[in-house]
């Protein structure tokens, strides 16, 4: 046991013996265990504040810090992206109208084609009909 241990074993003792041992128990209760010399004085804890404070002051600039990194690196990132994206829409928009210039000369030949077909089906209608007609009328 050390000597603090021994003095509350005989303060202990002396009030359980004049004061009854539940007395003696509430009083060991509120005495510290270590001793009146390990308990913390407002000057203590004043200077423990102002260490904790400092620290924390210190670690919210780093925290600081280091969102500026992010903020200038997620900047960066979304230039890079914005970059890329109007690289990737140029590009599309160029696939875009080559595919819309296909597509009108596919259909002005398919127009074109159709129109020609139309033009020989009406030449040869009206020649058949003409020549059932006369057939018809006996000048053939």
């Amino acid at each position: 046991m050390t000597g603090s241990e021994v003095v509350r074993h005989r303060v202990f003792d002396a009030f359980q013996r004049s004061h009854g041992v539940e007395v003696a128990s509430d009083l060991m209760e509120l005495l510290p265990p270590a001793g009146l010399p390990e308990l913390a004085t407002k000057q203590d804890l004043a200077v423990l504040k102002a260490d904790l404070v400092g620290e924390f002051r210190s670690e919210v600039g780093s925290v600081r810090n280091e969102l500026g990194f992010l903020r200038g690196d997620v900047a960066a990132e979304f230039a890079s992206v914005r970059s890329d994206m109007a690289v990737e829409s140029a590009s599309l928009r160029a696939e875009l109208a080559a595919m819309r210039a296909e597509l009108k000369d596919s259909l002005l030949a398919q127009t074109n084609r159709y129109v020609r077909w139309m033009f020989g089906a009406i030449v040869i209608s009206t020649v058949i009909a003409t020549a059932a007609s006369a057939i018809v009328d006996g000048r053939f």
